[in-house]
């Protein structure tokens, strides 16, 4: 499973710039040089029934071409970062691993050779287990500190019904090869809300998983999306429509059993051990810059954000990367901040927000925040430094996309 971290919406189109007095709320210039880079490399060995993410199979001629021009974007680039300092550095796609593990030297090299690389920073690739070789050690040598492991499922039915290529023996001896490498993070990806799918089953699964003791876990809803094998099916009526109450069960079930073996949810998919979370998910969703190479990729630099284009033949071809650019407007600032903000275990802190938007937020979302604490979705609590935060509670994470959409400015009845 991807983890990518964009936009949750476009809202160029749809924010209203003068619901704001702009004289009141303004963005203060805080200071931070520490910013995330992400890499995509959109190819794979096979398509995954439910994968609508920007992934290509059988472009195995293209690869060199890619990279090549994946290598002149990353050092574009490096003037415009000059004076920051790189924390995080993100290979997702695709299956970054099914190419040739040459590429993503050859990348990593650019990236160390153009950039200021924090000594500690997290180097995250994601990877098949199919596509995990000894030569790994090549990849660990270069940088990478951190695999996120694609399992989905400990039931081999399972896994074929999902288009994944792999055994659950292909994934265990991949994970033992990765230990052996001496990588001592490694996040497995997990699929919840399977057709067919039982609470036994999906218990199952987290047994696996606690079994291999990784340091993160990512546990997703699956999510039938439009250009997907799942998406024939479910119209053809070759399989049945997801239960929400059964998918919710399975999501606190995992939550529940997973805390009592000392992994912490720290934000409404994730949950780690001894503290390693995944620092550039978390930077993401703390606000913080970041930018991305490849075809597809999105960035967040300058109150601006951008995209690539998805093709990797146009990414190839074009000598601009870029096929949309918009500014961010204060609007979208605290919208996103909100967004972010409540995805994490942490919330939001209401002392954060005033800094940055020199603003109290109860002057925006007073009313939803109070009307959401009533009806117990949120709860507010200070921590150590007697400072204020917001959460989402355990029912207000069932219906989260609903409370976030609340947080629109255009739909903020106090505005």
């Amino acid at each position: 499973m991807v983890i990518v971290i964009m936009v949750l919406r476009d809202f160029s189109n749809k924010v209203q710039t003068n619901k704001i007095q702009t004289n009141k709320i303004q963005t203060n210039k805080i200071q931070t040089n520490k910013n995330s880079l992400y890499v995509h490399v959109p190819f794979c060995k096979s398509k995954c029934h439910y994968c609508n993410f920007n992934s290509y199979v059988g472009l195995e001629e293209l690869y060199s071409r890619y990279f090549k021009e994946l290598k002149k974007e990353i050092e574009l680039y490096s003037e415009t970062c000059r004076d920051r300092i790189i924390q995080t550095i993100y290979f997702g796609g695709g299956t970054p691993t099914c190419v040739d593990y040459f590429y993503i030297i050859d990348i990593l090299q650019t990236i160390f050779r153009c950039y200021s690389i924090d000594r500690a920073a997290e180097i995250s690739i994601e990877s098949n287990p199919k596509t995990i070789k000894p030569d790994f050690k090549y990849l660990v040598r270069a940088g990478i500190n951190r695999v996120s492991l694609g399992l989905q499922s400990s039931n081999n039915a399972e896994l074929k019904l999902l288009g994944r290529n792999y055994s659950i023996t292909d994934f265990e001896k991949s994970y033992d090869l990765l230990r052996n490498l001496n990588i001592i993070n490694i996040n497995i990806d997990i699929i919840y809300g399977l057709p067919y799918q039982t609470l036994d089953s999906w218990c199952e699964t987290i047994k696996f998983v606690i079994k291999m003791f990784p340091e993160h876990i990512s546990m997703y809803s699956l999510s039938i999306e439009d250009n997907t094998k799942f998406a024939t099916l479910l119209k053809n009526n070759e399989i049945l429509p997801q239960d929400e109450e059964l998918d919710r069960d399975m999501y606190h079930t995992a939550v529940n059993v997973l805390s009592n073996c000392n992994y912490k949810l720290y934000e409404i998919s994730n949950m780690c051990r001894y503290k390693k979370s995944c620092l550039h998910n978390v930077l993401c969703w703390k606000y913080h810059e970041y930018i991305g190479f490849g075809a597809g990729a999105h960035s967040f630099f300058n109150k601006k954000r951008w995209c690539n284009f998805n093709s990797v033949e146009r990414y190839i071809n074009e000598l601009s990367k870029i096929e949309k650019i918009s500014h961010v407007t204060i609007n979208q600032e605290i919208e996103e901040f909100m967004f972010l903000g409540l995805r994490l275990a942490q919330g939001i802190s209401v002392r954060k927000f005033q800094d940055k938007f020199n603003i109290d937020i109860h002057d925006i979302y007073g009313n939803i925040l109070k009307n959401y604490t009533y009806m117990k979705f949120i709860e507010s609590y200070k921590d150590s430094s007697n400072r204020l935060f917001y959460k989402l509670t355990p029912h207000g994470i069932d219906v989260s996309n609903r409370i976030l959409s609340d947080f629109l400015l255009e739909k903020n009845s106090a505005l």
